[in-house]
């Protein structure tokens, strides 16, 4: 019983790609596309116009972004998240626009750090199929938004949100 919990609970690989779904709820708000993708890899869609690799370890990057640009953030799951909240955290301000993919781990310290301080969180419906996934995750998935001076284009992500029939909640 203990083995089959926690193969629910973690993955051979920290990096999943974002589903395309992902992608087109964030271009309802942001038609340009991402500004930034710190935690890219060579097998992402996010085509965003700068991008950092494991190689340039984004946690040690500054996420300089034009004036209402967006960062689009699916970090490397389980251990490294607490270290990628604490960046979030760090880098939010009322310049960008931060929106981050992660399991929906309410009960996690991490958690508490990445949502103190966002806008809304959206609850995804069902669980994701991650890009090259052989099935959909075994856990469930939120956007953490944290919403930059502009706040139009991620109130457009979460009205068509809600559309989809995700919950969104506000902290």
């Amino acid at each position: 019983m203990r083995a089959a919990l926690a193969a629910t609970m973690s993955s051979d690989r920290p990096d999943w790609n974002t589903p395309t779904e992902i992608l087109r709820l964030l271009h309802v708000g942001y038609p340009n596309g991402v500004d930034l993708d710190p935690c890219s890899n060579a097998n992402s869609i996010v085509m965003p116009k700068r991008a950092y690799t494991e190689d340039d370890d984004g946690l040690a990057q500054p996420w300089d972004v034009p004036t209402c640009g967006l960062v689009y953030v699916n970090p490397p799951y389980g251990k490294p998240l607490p270290a990628w909240a604490q960046k979030i955290q760090q880098e939010r301000s009322h310049l960008k626009t931060i929106i981050t993919l992660v399991p929906a781990r309410t009960d996690t310290g991490w958690w508490r750090t990445l949502v103190e301080g966002a806008s809304y969180v959206i609850f995804l419906a069902g669980r994701l199929r991650f890009l090259g996934a052989p099935a959909s995750a075994p856990f469930p998935s939120a956007l953490v938004v944290h919403c930059g001076a502009m706040a139009t284009p991620a109130r457009r992500i979460e009205q068509a949100a809600r559309e989809l029939g995700h919950w969104v909640v506000k902290p």
